[in-house]
């Protein structure tokens, strides 16, 4: 909004002369007008106003292309976590790692993937020749070695954050026996799909293994 001091200004060549008012000016009063005279609007210079507004079909229908999208959805599990771990550059699939803390510390492990979500490395034993299981470690905890062994035979689909979830069985109360049993059943069905999982991965992984001499035993030794 402009200022205009004088009535007779307000039209010179299409043009708009800015003023200051002051304290004794009064605005220009009239009757067929709402707003005082020395509010004057001013129009863009390049600026180009729309034809048409778009309807709300037009709007439904942009959104709809939007949607749209090529390939398999993908779950909250499968996309990767925004501050994913960066893994060392010795750290590949493959890869013989020792675990330096922790349970099985001294033990030699397969390095298989790195879990999506949290980053840990998925590794196991093989659980048939040094007894560790499928498990998830920092890799901070590891010491990589030279030595790999081919892993992409090896099906680790649903080794993720869900194969890992622990479930606790808590002792119903009274008159709630019917939760405590669903409880047990879900616990022995997870038990059996982790075993299953297991002998499946050792399976593969134990072949690779028994094709490098000496490797079998030097995945049971300890490091010391």
């Amino acid at each position: 909004m402009l200022f205009i001091k004088d009535k007779n200004k307000i039209k010179n060549n299409n043009k708009f002369y800015p003023m200051k008012r002051t304290k004794k000016d009064e605005p220009f009063k009239d009757n067929n007008m709402s707003a005082p005279q020395w509010f004057v609007p001013v129009k863009a210079g390049d600026a180009k106003v729309p034809a048409y507004y778009p309807t709300d079909d037009m709007i439904q229908e942009q959104k709809k292309k939007l949607r749209t999208r090529k390939g398999a959805k993908i779950t909250a599990l499968d996309k990767p976590a925004w501050n994913l771990e960066k893994l060392r550059k010795s750290i590949v699939p493959g890869a013989i790692l020792i675990i330096v803390a922790g349970k099985y510390a001294g033990k030699k492990v397969v390095f298989l993937k790195q879990c999506i979500k949290s980053g840990a490395l998925i590794v196991t034993g093989p659980f048939k020749i040094n007894g560790v299981p499928l498990m998830r470690i920092n890799q901070r905890y590891v010491i990589a070695t030279s030595q790999k062994v081919d892993v992409s035979k090896v099906d680790t689909t649903g080794v993720d954050v869900k194969f890992f979830k622990k479930i606790a069985i808590k002792k119903a109360a009274f008159g709630k026996t019917v939760e405590e049993d669903f409880a047990k059943k879900q616990y022995e069905a997870k038990k059996a799909l982790i075993v299953e999982k297991q002998k499946q991965v050792d399976e593969s992984i134990v072949a690779e293994i028994k094709k490098v001499p000496y490797l079998k035993e030097y995945m049971a030794s300890y490091f010391t």
